[in-house]
């Protein structure tokens, strides 16, 4: 296949693909014409390194990665830079951890939300259509509410109680 379809079906912009080239990331055969020529292994090899490089992996470690992988001998001792990798994946990650959970109570609080992209809440949470919610008592210790599914979470009021409406 060539690029423009390679770059189709993995949803890698062309420029990209040509960038991963010269990282040497992705090799092309070249057709008699000069065009470059990938085959159906190359769809998961782009997938897999765009992947790494969303997350923030340099190419510089993805590149013995893949050697890895193919089963070739690393370059050098590689050990030291994936460790400080690791560490640093390590940080952000936590520091993910800690906006997700953020906003995912923020989201909880809100009530039900529409689904997005077709989840209603993330995984590995409880979410708004479950309705099981934890708020503090006065004097801090946490107490569970739980209601009926599909139901807003219980919130707590915030400032005095409005007055009744008038008839």
């Amino acid at each position: 296949m060539r690029i423009g379809e390679l770059s189709r079906r993995t949803k890698v912009s062309v420029r990209m693909l040509r960038y991963y080239e010269e990282q040497g990331l992705l090799s092309a055969a070249r057709a008699p014409n000069g065009y470059r020529e990938f085959g159906e292994d190359d769809v998961a090899r782009v997938v897999l390194v765009a992947s790494l490089v969303r997350s923030g992996l340099p190419t510089r470690l993805i590149t013995p990665l893949l050697r890895a992988r193919a089963g070739r001998a690393p370059d050098g001792d590689l050990a030291p830079l994936f460790a400080a990798e690791l560490e640093r994946l390590e940080s952000r990650i936590s520091c993910l951890t800690i906006s997700r959970d953020a906003v995912a109570d923020h989201l909880t609080r809100l009530g039900p939300t529409p689904a997005v992209h077709g989840r209603h809440h993330l995984p590995g949470r409880v979410g708004a259509a479950d309705a099981v919610h934890q708020e503090p008592d006065r004097q801090g210790a946490a107490v569970r509410a739980t209601s009926r599914p599909g139901s807003p979470p219980p919130r707590r009021p915030s400032g005095p109680p409005e007055p009744p409406a008038r008839p």
